[in-house]
């Protein structure tokens, strides 16, 4: 199925996931950096690069609710994306409650408050880093968002596969396709 919001043919919500994948890492780096240094300014950095992952994650949301708006209900992959929506979203839920305890006075590297914006920042990356492996498994085992997959994606066409299946529906060990 191909994406339906796009440019030059290209899927916007792939293009778009990279921002707030690269600022959460930079979260969880300059976290750490504050942690064993309690230079103020890592704290900031970390503050900062979470906002602009949220913003970003927000942003990604939309291409990708409405993608997700034209993958046929009979499709296993609506399952699949409704999944990856979801921890998506849980993900950015926890960010943004860590970016909450963030605002105002940069607190003590050590103190309850920190650790708790720390883990919650944490704990939010390590389900978007799931939910991302989902869209992963969306997009390169079935075919959502793929230009140059074929319009019928057979392979998301029933809830589950039988007994002795690959994921295309293809007998495990004949070779050849049902």
């Amino acid at each position: 199925m191909h994406a339906k919001v796009h440019y030059f043919g290209n899927p916007l919500h792939a293009a778009m996931i990279a921002l707030p994948a690269g600022m959460y890492v930079g979260t969880l780096v300059f976290d750490l950096f504050y942690l064993f240094d309690s230079d103020p300014v890592w704290f900031r950095i970390a503050q900062y690069m979470l906002m602009l992952g949220i913003v970003g994650a927000l942003a990604a949301a939309i291409p990708g609710a409405i993608d997700y708006l034209f993958i046929p209900a009979q499709w296993r992959a609506k399952t699949w994306a409704m999944t990856h929506a979801l921890l998506n979203l849980g993900g950015t839920a926890l960010a943004i409650v860590s970016a909450v305890i963030r605002w105002g006075p940069v607190p003590d590297s050590g103190s309850g408050e920190m650790w708790a914006a720390r883990l919650l920042a944490w704990a939010g990356i390590a389900i978007a880093m799931g939910a991302a492996s989902i869209g992963g498994h969306l997009v390169y085992k079935l075919n959502i968002g793929d230009a140059n997959a074929p319009h019928s994606d057979t392979a998301s066409l029933t809830p589950a596969r039988t007994a002795g299946e690959d994921p295309r529906g293809h007998d495990v060990g004949a070779g050849q396709p049902r």
